[in-house]
């Protein structure tokens, strides 16, 4: 295969010079001003079923970066505690296998997400350590993180999970 391959490192050295390629494709971040937009249009909404998912999807991505479908399908409850230390309450997240740590030997050495979320008291309804601590309050300890909605107000999610087609 060692022509092929000349062949085709040739071509890739011509397309990258003509620009083919070289500009990356990537979402742009959701802003403060459009984040602010989600909470005045009710969107997000602590006090209703499917605001309260949508509110805890968002925060799943924006602060523990996960990103594809597979990623939230497999998220389970057991990978969330909210806890104290000498710092204040926080919110804790240990991640899993993703697409970029698969585990096994060659990535033996590869730590998977740990990351913790401090209480922000003065942000109300919108501190992300009670908002979670609210959301866990209406599914099991364990089992999948997202449960489908059956209630509106006041907030009520079953124990179905929600599945890849809602």
């Amino acid at each position: 295969f060692g022509r092929l391959r000349q062949a085709l490192d040739a071509r890739m050295k011509e397309l990258t010079s003509q620009g083919v390629g070289t500009v990356p494709k990537r979402a742009e971040p959701i802003s403060k001003e459009q984040e602010e937009l989600l909470w005045s249009k009710g969107v997000f909404d602590i006090n209703s079923s499917q605001g309260l998912i949508y509110l805890v999807f968002f925060y799943n991505c924006k602060l523990f970066g996960l990103r594809g479908g597979d990623e939230h399908r497999q998220l389970c409850r057991d990978q969330f505690t909210v806890d104290n230390d000498a710092v204040g309450r926080y919110l804790r997240f240990m991640g899993r296998s993703s697409k970029n740590v698969k585990g096994g030997l060659r990535q033996k050495d590869v730590a998977v997400k740990d990351l913790k979320i401090y209480a922000q008291p003065q942000l109300g309804e919108r501190c992300i350590v009670d908002v979670y601590s609210l959301y866990f309050g209406y599914i099991p300890l364990d089992g999948p993180f997202y449960r489908k909605p059956i209630g509106r107000d006041p907030p009520k999610l079953g124990s179905q999970c929600i599945g890849r087609n809602k």
